[in-house]
C-alpha cells in the first residue's frame, strides 16, 4: 500500500466519535504522521480558525449540533479561506451533497464507502485542484493587472468588425478616449482619413497571420494630434473568440530625435569646441590626452601645449595634494566634485577652477577621466570681497550708537546687538534675548495703541519690506526718549519670518525742531511786517513823486532862459522819472513774491507767445528776426497769464537788445515734458555773454553785462522772480559770438 510521504494538517468536524476514529484510522494507514484535529461543533471550529490555524484539508460532517446543511456550508466557506474542503454524508443527503460541490464545496465522500484509499485519492486530488485553481486564478489576475497597469497603451480590437473590444489605461490617457467611447470606435477612427486606406490593406495582408506582426503607421489623438505609433499584433482569444492583441508604442518623439541626432552631434560638437568651459580627457595618472580649444581663452594656452603633460604640475602647491586626493577617489565612484583650486596660465598668475571628473574609463569612444573645468576666479574675488564686507558690517555693529535688534516672529522674541540699548536707554540687554512685552509696557502711554497697530498693518501686508516709526521710550532713568526706529522685514512667500531694525534716540533733533518751528513762525510775522511795511512804503511815497512829476510838467510850459537852471530842473526831471520807475519796480517784485494772491491757469504756451511779440513786433520787423517754434510735445503750462506774458515779452526784448550786428536775429523756442517738469528752451543768436565770470549775478536785480543798449537790469530778475513764485526756475547756457539759450522750467 502507497503511503503519502509529506506530513499534512487535517482538521476533522465531526461530532460522531465512531466516524471519526475510522476517518482518522485510513488517514494514518496512507500519510505519515498526519497532524489531525477534530471538533465538534460549528461553534468550536469558528473559534479555532479564527485563532490562526491553518489546514491544508478539511473534512466536514454535513450535520453538526449547533449547524448544519446549506448555512453550516456557507458560514464555513466564509471562514476557512482557500482550504479544500471534503464533505462527509449518508446516501439518504445524495442530492445535497451534490449540490455543495455549487456552493464551494471541493468534494463529497460517502461514510458507508469510505476506505484508506479512496480518502487518500480525494485529499491529493483536491489540494492539487486547489492549487491549480488558485495559480490559475492568481495567473489570470496578474496578467488582467498587467494588461492595465502597464505604461504602454494596449487594447483588442475583433478582426472581422474592427471594433475595439478592450484598452488599457495607458491607451485612455495616452489618445484622450474615455473607455466607453474606445468601446464604440473601430481602429479605424484612431487614424487619419488618409490612413485608412493603409490600414484596410495592412489587416488584409495579415488576417490569417498567427504571427506576431509589426510596424509603424500614424495615428490621431482625439484633440487632433497627429502622432507615429510602433505597432505590435498578435492573435489571442478574447472571452472565448479570436481576436487581435495591439501593443502601441509613441514613436514620434524617437523619430524627432533620431532626425535630430546630427544636428545634436554638431552642437555637441560646437559646445566642446567653443565652449566657455575647459574640457579634457585624462589618464588614470593626470596625463592629458585631449583638451577642448578653449584652453586658449581660459589659462591661455593652445590645447596642443598640453597634450601629454600632467595637470596636476599646474596646480598651486598648497591646492596639489587635496587635489590628487579628490581625483583619487575616481578609482571607486563614478563622478567626483573636486573643490576650487589655483590652476597656472600663461602668465604664471593663479587662477581659480572648479571641475567635475568623470571615470569614462570603461567606455571605449573616451578610454579616460572627463574634467569639466570651470574659471570661477571672479567667484572667488567677489567671494573674498563680500566676506571682507561682512567683517566690517559686523564691526560697524558693534561700534554703531544705534540701539540693533531682530525679532524672530517664529519664537516670538527679541534678540538685542550691541551695547545700544544700554548707551542709548540705560537697559543692560547687550547680546540676549528680549520678551516683546518689554518693547510694548516701555511705550508712551498716549502713543501704545496706535504704534502697535501701525507695526500690526505693516508685519500684516505682504508688500511692506522696509519702513519706519517714530514714538516716545521710556528710559530706565524714567525720562522718555523720542526715538525713531528703522526695520526691515525679511518675508518667506509675504509672510514675515524675521524683523531687523536700529533705534536711534532723536530727542535731541525733535528739540531742535520744535525751536526752528517757533523760529520759522517768527521770521514769518516778520516777514509780514515787512511786507505790510513794504506796501506802505511804496503807496506813501507814490503821492510825493506824483507831485513831483506834475511839478516838472508844469515847468515844462515856462520858457528857461538860464541855461544852468534849465540843466537842474532836467536833472531833477529826469531823477524823479528814475525814483518812480524803481517804486513801480519794488513794486512788481513785492506782487511776485506774495504769489499766494496770484491766480493759476492752464496756458497754451503759443498764445503767450504770439502775445510778446506782438509787444515787440516794430523792432522784430525793424531787424528782419525769425522766430521757429517747437511746442508740440509740451504745448501748456499751469501758470499766471500776465506771467508768463510778462516772460517772454522780457526774452524776446532781450534777445533783441543784444542782437549780433554781424547777422539777422534767429530766435528758436521748443518744449518739452521731462518728468514732472515742461521745460522751455528760449535760443538766440546774438551775442551771448561769458557765462563762468557773469553766472552769480545774472539774475540779480538791476545788473547789466552790454553797455552799447539802454536797460535796467530788471528783465532777468523779474523773469526769475515769476518762475520761482510758482516753484519754477530759470538757467542759462551761453557763449560769447554764438548766442545764449535760456531754460525755463514749470512744474507740471
Amino acid at each position: 500500500m502507497s503511503v503519502f510521504s509529506r506530513q499534512f494538517s487535517i482538521l476533522i468536524i465531526e461530532d460522531n466519535l465512531g466516524d471519526f476514529v475510522l476517518i482518522e484510522d485510513h488517514l494514518r494507514d496512507q500519510v505519515i504522521n498526519p497532524n489531525i484535529i477534530n471538533t465538534t461543533t460549528f461553534s468550536s471550529t469558528k473559534e479555532l480558525l479564527n485563532s490562526g490555524h491553518v489546514f491544508d484539508v478539511i473534512f466536514l460532517d454535513l450535520t453538526l449540533p449547533d449547524l448544519s446543511g446549506k448555512q453550516l456550508v456557507k458560514e464555513l466557506l466564509e471562514i476557512s479561506g482557500d482550504t479544500p474542503i471534503i464533505a462527509l454524508t449518508g446516501y439518504e443527503d445524495k442530492d445535497f451533497s451534490v449540490k455543495t460541490l455549487s456552493l464551494g464545496i471541493s468534494d463529497y465522500l460517502f461514510k458507508d464507502e469510505l476506505n484508506p484509499s479512496l480518502i487518500y485519492k480525494s485529499i491529493v486530488y483536491n489540494i492539487e485542484r486547489k492549487r491549480i485553481s488558485l495559480e490559475l486564478r492568481e495567473s489570470e489576475k496578474k496578467y488582467r493587472t498587467l494588461f492595465h497597469v502597464c505604461p504602454i497603451p494596449m487594447w483588442v480590437f475583433d478582426p472581422d468588425t474592427l471594433n475595439f473590444l478592450n484598452v488599457n489605461n495607458a491607451a485612455i490617457k495616452h489618445y484622450g478616449y474615455s473607455n466607453e467611447e474606445f468601446l464604440s470606435m473601430t481602429i479605424k477612427d484612431i487614424r487619419p482619413s488618409y490612413e485608412v486606406d493603409k490600414l484596410s490593406s495592412v489587416i488584409e495582408k495579415n488576417k490569417d497571420k498567427s504571427n506576431l506582426f509589426s510596424g509603424i503607421f500614424i495615428h490621431c489623438k482625439k484633440d487632433g494630434t497627429i502622432i507615429n505609433v510602433e505597432i505590435q499584433s498578435s492573435k489571442i482569444i478574447f472571452n472565448g473568440k479570436e481576436a487581435k492583441l495591439i501593443i502601441a508604442i509613441d514613436v514620434t518623439e524617437k523619430l524627432k530625435a533620431e532626425e535630430a541626432l546630427k544636428l545634436s552631434e554638431q552642437l555637441f560638437k560646437a559646445l566642446v569646441q567653443d565652449g566657455a568651459d575647459l574640457i579634457s580627457i585624462l589618464d588614470d595618472l593626470g596625463n592629458y590626452k585631449f583638451v577642448s580649444p578653449s584652453a586658449s581663452s581660459i589659462i591661455g594656452l593652445d590645447e596642443t601645449e598640453l597634450i601629454g603633460k600632467n595637470a596636476f604640475d599646474f596646480i598651486h602647491e598648497d591646492d596639489r595634494q587635496r587635489v590628487v586626493n579628490q581625483f583619487n577617489l575616481l578609482k571607486r565612484k563614478k563622478r567626483v566634485q573636486i573643490s576650487p583650486f589655483r590652476f597656472k596660465n600663461v602668465n604664471n598668475n593663479w587662477i581659480w577652477l572648479e571641475t567635475i571628473a568623470t571615470n569614462m574609463m570603461d567606455d571605449p569612444a573616451v578610454q579616460g577621466i572627463i574634467s569639466n573645468s570651470r574659471d570661477i576666479t571672479l567667484n572667488i574675488n567677489y567671494n573674498q570681497k563680500l566676506k571682507q564686507n561682512f567683517e566690517r558690517y559686523e564691526s560697524l555693529a558693534k561700534a554703531t550708537s544705534d540701539a540693533i535688534w531682530d525679532h524672530d516672529f517664529e519664537i516670538d522674541r527679541t534678540y538685542i546687538a550691541g551695547e545700544g540699548y544700554k548707551n542709548l536707554f540705560g537697559y543692560n540687554l547687550a547680546n540676549q534675548f528680549s520678551e516683546k512685552l518689554f518693547w510694548e509696557t516701555r511705550l508712551h502711554p498716549d502713543e501704545k495703541e496706535n504704534i502697535i497697530g501701525n507695526l500690526n498693518d505693516l508685519i500684516a501686508d505682504p508688500n511692506s519690506i522696509q519702513s519706519e516709526l517714530e514714538y516716545r521710550f521710556l528710559k530706565a532713568d524714567g525720562n522718555y526718549a523720542h526715538v525713531r526706529d528703522r526695520f526691515f522685514i525679511i518675508r518667506d512667500n509675504g509672510k514675515a519670518v524675521r524683523m531687523l531694525g536700529a533705534k536711534q534716540d532723536i530727542t535731541r533733533q525733535k528739540m531742535q525742531e520744535q525751536e526752528k518751528e517757533k523760529l520759522i513762525t517768527e521770521l514769518t510775522k516778520n516777514n509780514k511786517d515787512l511786507k505790510q511795511f513794504s506796501y506802505i512804503t511804496s503807496h506813501n511815497l507814490r503821492g510825493p513823486i506824483a507831485n513831483l512829476l506834475g511839478l516838472s510838467s508844469l515847468v515844462d510850459n515856462y520858457e528857461i532862459k538860464d541855461d544852468s537852471l534849465k540843466q537842474i530842473l532836467a536833472g531833477i526831471k529826469k531823477a524823479t522819472f528814475m525814483f518812480d520807475d524803481i517804486i513801480k519796480d519794488l513794486t512788481k517784485v513785492l506782487n511776485i513774491k506774495d504769489h499766494a494772491s496770484i491766480p493759476q491757469e492752464s496756458l497754451s504756451i503759443l498764445s503767450a507767445l504770439e502775445k510778446g511779440i506782438s509787444q515787440n513786433e516794430t523792432m522784430l520787423l525793424e531787424t528782419g528776426a525769425k522766430i521757429k517754434t517747437e511746442l508740440v510735445k509740451a504745448p501748456v503750462v499751469n501758470f499766471n497769464k500776465a506771467y508768463l506774458e510778462s516772460i517772454f515779452f522780457n526774452l524776446i526784448s532781450n534777445a533783441i537788445k543784444y542782437r549780433s550786428p554781424s547777422r539777422k536775429l534767429k530766435i528758436t523756442i521748443l518744449s518739452e515734458i521731462i518728468n514732472d517738469e515742461v521745460v522751455v528752451k528760449f535760443s538766440d543768436n546774438g551775442l551771448g555773454l561769458d557765462i563762468a565770470l557773469y553766472k552769480e549775478r545774472l539774475f540779480s536785480l538791476y545788473q547789466r553785462f552790454h553797455d552799447h543798449a539802454e536797460g535796467k537790469g530788471l528783465g532777468l530778475f523779474l523773469i526769475k522772480s515769476q518762475l520761482e513764485a510758482f516753484n519754477g526756475s530759470i538757467d542759462i547756457e551761453s557763449s560769447v559770438g554764438i548766442g545764449t539759450t535760456f531754460i525755463l522750467k514749470f512744474k507740471r
